[in-house]
């Protein structure tokens, strides 16, 4: 590290944000891959419910479903780069996303027996969702010791 006279780090920010993005590599990238998912995941979603009107959890349990087969391609291929074992992560992927899908799928009910736009109820679940899932995935499905 270099440092000025006032003992100040002087690395550039460019550095700084690269050095950072290097070490949380895995995590930004399960964001984006993560953040896409949601749009898959919400937007199947108001599809479904908004403009055809399936039933809120019907329509959840397809959109959950689509966003799974994305996001567990793009991670296990371009995230955690793994080909091994690919039959058994994918259980392991869809097993921690059905707990994602029942967590899902408890608040939009939940909040629909309040009044709340089940759009809405979806657009709430979907934060609590994406971290635990991404604790299971990192620690579980995709985990190093297991690559």
């Amino acid at each position: 590290m270099q440092t000025t006279q006032a003992g100040v780090d002087s690395r550039s920010l460019a550095e700084k944000a690269r050095a950072l993005a290097t070490k949380h590599r895995e995590l930004l990238l399960y964001g984006l891959i993560g953040g896409t998912s949601v749009v898959i995941d919400f937007g199947v979603f108001l599809l479904l419910h908004t403009v055809s009107g399936v039933h809120e959890l019907l329509a959840h349990a397809a959109s959950v479903s689509a966003a799974v087969l994305f996001s567990f391609t793009m991670n296990a291929k371009y995230n955690f780069k793994t080909t091994d074992r690919i039959v058994a992560r994918f259980a392991t992927f869809v097993a921690v996303s059905a707990v994602g899908f029942v967590i899902g799928a408890a608040v939009i009910w939940g909040l629909v027996q309040f009044a709340v736009a089940a759009e809405i109820a979806k657009l709430i679940s979907l934060p609590v969702v994406a971290g635990v899932q991404f604790v299971l995935n990192s620690r579980v499905t995709f985990a190093e010791g297991a690559r």
